[in-house]
């Protein structure tokens, strides 16, 4: 419906009213899913957290085949900047954390595909470079970037840019995806590779022994493009939970919640520090499974989830 309305002239009155229902219905379903949600006697919420693929996923809950958590009752996974402010330490007397993973599927895209270019660019600010290089703004380079190392058509990154609010035509997704393919050619070339493993063999394993099958061959290119960088990453994620809860428990702290690539903890005031170096050496540490990589760590600090300033 979107996209049809951007392609017809509206009046300026007309585009009022369509923002306007916009907003309302967006405003509905943050209120639908993030605020509606019952508080248990302690007065917080708990997110369930499944780690099951979507191969087993009878139910249709949309699963992530790639081993990624999935939280619901609340998704907190994907709730709003708006609505992260409702959410604050236990006590007074703790404040919250977030260390978030830098770039950890680019990053392990690149090292799976011995991928330098991608390297550097990564190094040097990955979608300010890419931006620089393709000759487009920040935001198309960026959501340019993720439809490329996921396996999408132009049709289906365009589709992405319109929910963005972006009408990038068809023509122009297909001229980005091309220019990644020149670009990051190794990582192309190996993402390639992937799919046609998994069209023949109908199934791959990650470098943790993860194994998916893909029984759809060569329909289930994309989904088996994105399944190494993914999944890798999703392990990593798997692994470095116990730790920091163990952690973090020691410190008088804990651990709250895993939000897509980052660690949500409490920790005590004054121990910031101290928990920030724990978290590095838990986090940073060198991955066997994938030649020794290391993945950067920032970490950001606040009284509230919703504002969170990145602790020097």
């Amino acid at each position: 419906m979107r996209q049809m309305l951007m392609k017809e002239r509206l009046t300026d009155e007309q585009r009022k009213v369509i923002n306007t229902l916009l907003e309302l219905r967006s405003i509905n379903k943050d209120l639908k899913t993030y605020a509606e949600i019952a508080v248990s006697p302690d007065g917080c919420v708990h997110p369930g957290f499944l780690p099951a693929g979507k191969d087993s996923d009878s139910f249709g809950k949309g699963i992530a085949g790639t081993g990624r958590p999935t939280a619901s009752n609340p998704n907190i996974q994907n709730q709003p900047q708006s609505a992260r402010r409702m959410y604050i330490p236990h006590d007074p007397s703790l404040v919250l954390l977030e260390a978030d993973f830098s770039q950890l599927e680019a990053r392990i895209l690149a090292e799976l595909a011995g991928d330098d270019v991608l390297r550097s660019s990564i190094r040097d600010g990955l979608h300010d470079v890419n931006a620089r290089a393709l000759g487009v703004d920040k935001t198309r380079a960026k959501n340019g970037f993720y439809g490329w190392a996921y396996g999408a058509g132009a049709r289906t990154l365009h589709k992405t840019f319109i929910s963005r609010g972006f009408d990038v035509p068809e023509a122009d997704c297909r001229k980005l995806l091309d220019g990644f393919d020149r670009r990051f050619i190794q990582s192309s070339q190996f993402m390639d590779g992937v799919a046609r493993e998994a069209a023949t063999s109908y199934y791959l394993t990650n470098a943790f022994g993860r194994r998916r099958y893909f029984l759809g061959g060569s329909i289930q290119a994309p989904a088996a493009r994105d399944f190494l960088p993914q999944s890798n990453a999703a392990d990593i994620g798997w692994s470095v939970l116990k730790p920091l809860s163990d952690c973090m428990r020691e410190i008088g702290g804990g651990l709250l919640a895993w939000i897509h690539d980052s660690a949500l903890v409490e920790v005590p005031r004054g121990k910031e520090h101290i928990a920030a170096d724990a978290i590095r050496d838990i986090m940073q540490r060198p991955w066997p499974e994938l030649n020794g990589l290391s993945i950067p760590v920032e970490i950001k600090r606040g009284d509230n989830w919703g504002e969170m300033q990145r602790l020097q």
